[in-house]
């Protein structure tokens, strides 16, 4: 019942832009509202203070390990080999706020691409940017972005180096977590941080590969085969009609400088303004 299947709804609205397709998007939408106050009401109506302490603990808990938030504040207050970082709860502004320019990058990147991104490639980029920019990223989280990276570039060689990277990232965490132990049988937190950086290292390169194969749709698999957006709906095969507004608004603009009558100023004739 998590809430990031919402993020969705980002990738949604930039097809729904790129085809002029708002019907499908504004539905999807409703649906999605209606589908969780279906769920949600009738418990809130009836243990409204057990409902609502998700959210409070949610906005009140502290930056877990595995996310940039505590990366940062340990290197930052604690120090590589120092021992184990105090609790710190980023500001939750600040936590919203990076998490919309990641969100916003993102919508850059769809409504930028020569080509009109499919679904999936915009779907696995959404998801990720919430899970690096979260102060919350417990392990099976990362389990959100399997099922959209085989959907958005099915290629298996970085996706298996990457899910490698994860099960070192979790053996790592339960090491770190029996440093707890009297006994001292565990690992000091930079051990596990490093683990945490590579497994975010083969995230960005799995990032950067989706946005290039946007760039390129000739090298992405799906539409190198002869698919448009088998997984896209009514996006499938949809026109570019954003693309085809921004060319169409280039040429006017490009019209409208090269006929700008010649202007004489001191004797001297030169072209119209820029």
């Amino acid at each position: 019942a998590k809430l990031y299947p919402i993020l969705l709804l980002v990738p949604i609205a930039i097809l729904a832009i790129r085809t002029a397709r708002y019907r499908a998007a504004i539905w999807c939408a409703v649906a999605t509202a209606a589908a969780w106050l279906a769920v949600n009401l009738p418990i809130a109506a009836g243990y409204y203070p057990g409902w609502r302490e998700f959210y409070s603990f949610s906005a009140d808990r502290d930056a877990e390990a595995s996310t940039f938030w505590f990366i940062g504040r340990y290197l930052a207050k604690t120090g590589i080999g120092n021992g184990y970082p105090p609790g710190w709860s980023p500001p939750g502004v600040a936590v919203a706020a990076v998490l919309l320019l990641a969100l916003a990058g993102v919508a850059a990147a769809g409504l930028l691409a020569p080509v009109r991104p499919r679904l999936a490639q915009l779907a696995f980029l959404a998801v990720l940017a919430f899970l690096l920019t979260t102060k919350v990223w417990s392990p099976q989280y990362s389990l959100w972005l399997v099922p959209l990276i085989a959907l958005a570039r099915p290629r298996w060689r970085i996706t298996l180096l990457w899910q490698f990277s994860e099960i070192v990232a979790w053996v790592m965490t339960l090491l770190w977590l029996l440093g707890f132990d009297p006994n001292g049988h565990g690992i000091d937190y930079s051990w596990l941080m490093f683990a945490l950086i590579i497994r975010d290292c083969f995230l960005f390169v799995l990032a950067g590969l989706v946005i290039y194969e946007m760039w390129h749709p000739e090298v992405d698999v799906v539409r190198a085969s002869g698919l448009d957006d088998p997984g896209g709906g009514p996006f499938d095969d949809a026109p570019d009609v954003w693309r085809q507004w921004l060319i169409e608004r280039a040429e006017r603009r490009y019209a409208a400088v090269h006929a700008a009558p010649d202007l004489t100023v001191g004797g001297h004739t030169a072209n119209g303004p820029p």
